[in-house]
């Protein structure tokens, strides 16, 4: 539930779900927004995409519409306030210790499969963001490679965007605003941001300062999640 709060949506905004089945995140922006964003979710598997619009229509989520294409192929048209990006990745956050049956599948090969489809999709989100958009990445792996790798990556080939740091301390935009005025730089907040301050939530150190990786715990399964934004 943690990354369509740290999107912060709003009414009348473009918002993208980028990786959108089973539609959980898709349902809590629209309800976050009370209906009144321009919400649209992409899913590249038919099976996923039916079960996708299935779930909006029960939980009474209206006027979503489904984009049954692949994200990393989004027209280069389309242009959003706030894009959701939570990658298809390895699940590494949702390994049980000592259950045998969690690590099934988990292999080198899907790694790399999975490293590849995060950057490319990464890249696309960020082109398909509007000036002063922002992005959540987001995957449930706890993996260096498919989080803070990747979107070093991205960050370096798209100039244009900078990442929001969710562990308290100002952005580079706004620690250069704040010198120029003479001011302390503001702290941006959010309800992860708020969590952490009120020990709800623990992190661990990762390879990019700003973002999060969360252990996985008796309340939390290990995810990972960064907020990006595109300079105006």
């Amino acid at each position: 539930m943690m990354p369509p709060l740290v999107l912060g949506a709003q009414a009348g905004e473009d918002i993208l779900d980028m990786c959108a089945a089973p539609g959980g995140k898709t349902t809590q922006i629209a309800a976050l927004t009370q209906g009144q964003a321009h919400l649209t979710a992409c899913e590249m598997s038919i099976p996923r995409a039916e079960k996708l619009e299935a779930n909006l229509h029960r939980q009474g989520a209206k006027n979503v519409p489904v984009m049954r294409i692949d994200a990393r192929e989004l027209d280069e048209f389309f242009r959003f306030d706030r894009i959701l990006l939570d990658a298809p990745c390895t699940g590494t956050g949702t390994v049980v210790s000592g259950n045998e049956k969690s690590l099934r599948g988990l292999t080198e090969q899907l790694l790399g499969k999975c490293a590849r489809s995060q950057r490319a999709l990464l890249d696309r989100a960020m082109g398909a963001l509007k000036p002063g958009g922002t992005l959540v990445y987001s995957t449930c792996s706890i993996l260096p490679q498919e989080n803070e790798d990747a979107l070093q990556e991205a960050l370096d080939k798209h100039m244009d965007c900078e990442l929001i740091p969710l562990d308290g301390t100002p952005s580079e935009s706004e620690a250069r605003r704040a010198q120029e005025a003479g001011e302390e730089p503001r702290i941006e907040s959010n309800a992860l941001t708020e969590a952490i301050a009120a020990g709800q939530v623990s992190a661990i150190a990762n390879g990019l300062p700003g973002t999060l990786t969360i252990p996985p715990s008796r309340e939390f399964e290990g995810f990972y999640i960064a907020l990006i934004r595109k300079r105006s």
